[in-house]
C-alpha cells in the first residue's frame, strides 16, 4: 500500500445514468470490478452486462451442460449487486474473434442500451505478471472497436437503416485490470461484501478451479492493492490473475475492476492512455477502486504519432512551398505527448469552460499545431495539404483565432507567454476554473524581455494553472542562439524569476511524460520545463544543421525524408477530457465609463486607464491588485477605491509595491544562482521580485 495512493481524483459521473459492462466470460465482472457496479446501482444508476460468450468451455463438463450452469451463476452473481439487465451474443467460448460481426454485435447493443460509461476488461498481452487470456485480449479490443462504430453513423448504416438504432457515442470507456489508474471510484464495506457474494455465486466454476482461495480472502485485499493471497496465482480466466498457462508468483496485485481507463469515446476512438499512477489506498473505513483516464496513448504508441506529426509538418509546408518544418520536428515529441495524456481538452466543444488552453507562443511552428489538429480529427488531411498558408484559408502562417482552438494569435516572438499569463490569471481568480495553460515557447524568445517579465508576474500571483515547455532547439533564424545546449543557465534564470525548472531530454517520451505529469502535483509557482531538442528531428542531413530555417524541404527532399519516418499516417488521437463545470458567475455590476468631451486632448494612458479601471470597479469579484498595491484613489465615477493608471505606471521604480531596488539583482548575494535541479523557497509576498523593467544578466 502506498501512501500516494489515495491521491487519485474520483472518477467524473455527474450525470450518469446507464453503464454497459462488457467482458468475455461468466464470473470475469465478480473478480472485484462488481464492487464498483454495486455502488452504481445503489446510487440508482442502470447497469447492464453483456457476456459475449456463455463460458462454455471453461470447466471439464460437456459445453452443453456448462453453459446453462453458468448462466445460471451468472444470474445470481448479478441480482446481489443489482443488475437486472444480462445479455450474451453467444459468441464461442475460448475461440472468441476478432471479427466485424462481433464488432457489429457490441455496436449493436450500444445503441440499444445508450449507456454514458463503457466497461470492459484487462486486453493486455501480459497481466498480473503472466499471459492474459486469449477471449479477454479479443473482447477488451472489441469493445474499444465497437464503442466507437456505435458512435460512427457511416459504420454498420444497416444497424439505423433495418433496426432503428441511431449512432449513440458514450461519455467514457473503462478498462478493467490495468496496473495504471489515474481516477478512483469509492465503494464501502456492503459493496464490497457484495462482490465477495456475487463471486461466490460461481459456486460450481469455483469449485473446478483448483485451491481456488476463498473470495472474502482475497477481493477486500486486491480492492486495496494488497498482496496476493495464497493460492490466488492459480485462479483462471479472471481479470484480476495470470492465466491458467503461466501462474504469477507473489506481489502486488492490481485490483481488476477498480483498474479503469475512464474518457471520451467517439468514432475516432483508437486510443490508449496509461498513467504511470499506482493503485489506492484504504479510504476510511472503505476501498477505493482505481480508475484511470482511457483518453491517450501508451507511452511506446506515442513516438508513432510523433512521426505523424513529424511527417505532416514536412507533407504541409512542402505543398505551401513555405513554413517552418524544421520548428516544428524538434517540438514534435512534446506535443505528440501533451495532447494525448496531458491537454484535457474537448475537441468537439471548444467553448467548454474546463478546456485547457494550449498556446503556441513560437507560432512559427504553425505546421506542427495544424498536424496537431488533424491528429485530433478537427482538420481534414485535405485542408492541411490544401489550406495551408493559401490565401483565403484558415490555416495561416502563423495562428489566429479564426481557428475555434486558438485563444490568440502568436508569431511575433515574445508575446505568447505573456498572453497565457492572463489567461491563467483568469482562470485562478475571474473564472475560477480548474483549466492549465499550457504554452509552447521556442529558445529564441527568450530572448524577449517580455517573456522574463511574463515569468516574473506570473511567479508573484503563483500561477500554478500554468505550463510553459521551452523547446531549446539551439537554433535561431541567424545561427546559434546566445545560450545554445546552456540548459542550467536557463534553469538558473528560470529560476531566479521565482518560476521552478525542469531539465529533459525533449525526445524522450518518459521525461517529456513524467515532466508534464508534474502540472498535476501540488505546485507552489509556475512550471517551465526546458527541453533539449534536435532542430529537423528526424531528418538526415537537416538535424542540427543551420541555413534551414523557416524554409520547407524541397519535393524530392521531402519524399526521402517522409520515407525516413516511416511514412504518412491517419492516427487519430485525443487526451483527457476536461472536467464539466459551469461559468462562473461574474457578479458585475453596472458599468460607468468616464466621459471625454468631443475635441479634447487627452493622452491615451489617461484615456484607457480610468476605463479598465471603471471595468474593475463593476466586478467586486476580484482585483489583482488587492494583495500588493497602497490604497489607490478613488474612481471619478464610483465611489469604490480603483487602481489609478497613471499613479502604477509613471516610473519603472513604482511598478511593483514596495518600489525595488535599482535592479533586482543588486538585492541578492553575489553567491552563484542556485542549481536547477535544487528546490529554493519561492518568494513570499515580501520578497523583491524582478521589476518588469528589468532585465537580468
Amino acid at each position: 500500500m502506498n501512501p500516494s495512493d489515495a491521491t487519485l481524483p474520483p472518477l467524473p459521473e455527474d450525470g450518469v445514468q446507464r453503464v454497459l459492462c462488457i467482458v468475455a466470460h461468466p464470473d470475469d465482472m465478480e473478480y472485484g470490478a462488481s464492487a464498483a457496479v454495486a455502488a452504481w446501482t445503489a446510487a440508482g444508476i442502470e447497469v447492464s452486462y453483456l457476456l459475449l460468450t456463455r463460458g462454455e468451455a471453461g470447466m471439464a463438463e460437456d459445453p452443453e451442460i456448462v453453459a446453462p450452469l453458468r448462466e445460471r451463476e451468472q444470474r445470481r452473481g448479478c441480482e446481489i449487486v443489482g443488475v437486472s439487465d444480462l445479455r450474451y451474443l453467444d459468441h464461442p467460448d475460448g475461440m472468441l474473434e476478432g471479427s466485424l460481426a462481433l464488432r457489429r454485435d457490441i455496436a449493436r447493443v450500444i445503441r440499444q442500451v445508450r449507456p454514458d460509461l463503457v466497461l470492459t476488461a484487462n486486453f493486455e498481452v501480459e497481466a498480473y505478471g503472466g499471459l492474459n487470456q486469449a477471449d479477454h485480449r479479443v473482447a477488451g479490443l472489441a469493445a474499444v472497436d465497437g464503442s466507437r462504430d456505435a458512435a460512427n453513423p457511416w459504420v454498420f448504416r444497416e444497424l439505423a437503416e433495418t433496426e432503428g438504432l441511431a449512432a449513440w457515442k458514450a461519455r467514457a470507456l473503462l478498462v478493467a485490470g490495468h496496473p495504471a489508474p489515474t481516477h478512483a471510484k469509492h465503494v464501502d464495506a456492503e459493496h464490497v461484501q457484495a462482490a465477495v457474494e456475487s463471486l461466490h455465486a460461481h459456486e460450481a466454476y469455483l469449485a473446478h478451479v483448483q485451491d481456488h482461495p476463498r473470495p472474502e480472502e482475497f477481493i477486500p485485499e486486491i480492492l486495496r492493492g494488497g498482496e496476493r493471497p495464497p493460492g490466488a496465482s492459480t485462479l483462471s480466466r479472471c481479470a484480476s490473475s495470470t492465466s491458467e498457462h503461466r501462474p504469477a508468483g507473489r506481489g502486488t496485485l492490481r485490483p481488476p475492476a477498480a483498474h479503469s481507463y475512464c474518457g471520451q469515446v467517439r468514432h475516432d476512438l483508437s486510443r490508449i492512455r496509461r498513467e504511470g499512477t499506482l493503485p489506492t489506498a484504504t479510504v476510511r473505513e472503505g476501498v477505493m477502486m482505481t480508475m484511470s483516464m482511457h483518453n491517450g496513448l501508451d507511452l511506446d504508441q506515442i513516438p508513432e504519432l510523433a512521426a505523424q506529426l513529424r511527417v505532416d509538418s514536412v507533407r504541409s509546408s512542402t505543398s505551401a512551398g513555405s513554413g517552418h518544418p524544421t520548428s516544428s520536428l524538434s517540438a514534435a515529441d512534446l506535443l505528440a505527448t501533451l495532447m494525448s495524456r496531458h491537454l484535457r481538452y474537448d475537441w468537439d466543444t471548444p467553448e467548454a469552460p474546463g478546456n485547457d488552453h494550449l498556446i503556441f507562443s513560437k507560432g512559427h511552428a504553425s505546421p506542427l499545431l495544424y498536424s496537431v489538429y488533424k491528429a485530433a480529427g478537427v482538420v481534414s488531411d485535405q485542408e492541411l495539404m490544401e489550406g495551408y498558408r493559401r490565401f483565403g484559408q484558415r490555416l495561416e502562417g502563423h495562428p489566429t483565432p479564426v481557428l475555434p482552438w486558438v485563444d490568440v494569435a502568436t508569431g511575433s516572438l515574445g508575446q505568447g507567454l505573456p498572453d497565457g499569463v492572463g489567461i491563467a490569471l483568469a482562470g485562478k481568480h475571474l473564472d475560477r476554473a480548474p483549466y492549465r495553460v499550457w504554452v509552447l515557447a521556442g529558445d529564441s524568445e527568450l530572448a524577449e524581455g517580455s517573456m522574463w517579465e511574463a515569468l516574473a508576474t506570473a511567479s508573484h500571483y503563483k500561477l500554478t494553472n500554468l505550463v510553459t515547455l521551452v523547446d531549446v532547439n539551439r537554433l535561431g533564424q541567424r545561427g546559434e542562439t546566445a545560450l545554445g545546449w546552456d540548459m542550467d543557465a536557463y534553469a538558473a534564470r528560470v529560476e531566479a524569476f521565482g518560476a521552478r525548472a525542469v531539465i529533459i531530454d525533449g525526445h524522450d517520451i518518459a521525461q517529456i511524460d513524467d515532466a508534464l505529469a508534474r502540472a498535476d502535483d501540488e505546485l507552489d509557482r509556475p512550471l517551465v520545463i526546458l527541453a533539449r531538442t534536435i532542430k529537423g528531428k528526424g531528418i538526415v542531413g537537416v538535424e542540427d544543421e543551420a541555413g534551414w530555417h523557416g524554409k520547407p524541404m524541397p519535393e524530392e527532399r521531402a519524399e526521402e525524408a517522409i520515407t525516413a519516418l516511416g511514412g504518412e499516417r491517419t492516427l487519430q488521437v485525443r487526451g483527457p477530457m476536461p472536467p464539466t463545470i459551469e461559468p462562473a458567475p461574474s457578479g458585475r455590476g453596472t458599468v460607468e465609463l468616464p466621459v471625454f468631451d468631443k475635441g479634447e486632448e487627452i493622452a491615451t494612458r489617461k484615456a484607457y486607464g480610468p476605463a479598465l479601471a471603471a471595468l474593475a470597479a463593476a466586478d467586486p469579484g476580484w482585483s489583482p491588485w488587492t494583495e500588493r498595491s497602497p490604497t489607490p484613489p478613488a474612481s471619478p465615477t464610483s465611489s469604490r477605491p480603483i487602481p489609478s493608471a497613471s499613479s502604477r505606471c509613471s516610473s519603472p521604480s513604482s511598478r511593483w509595491w514596495p518600489p525595488p531596488p535599482a535592479c533586482p539583482c543588486a538585492a541578492t548575494s553575489p553567491t552563484p544562482p542556485p542549481s536547477p535541479r535544487s528546490s529554493p523557497a519561492p518568494p513570499t509576498s515580501s520578497a523583491w521580485l524582478p521589476s518588469p523593467g528589468w532585465i537580468c544578466g
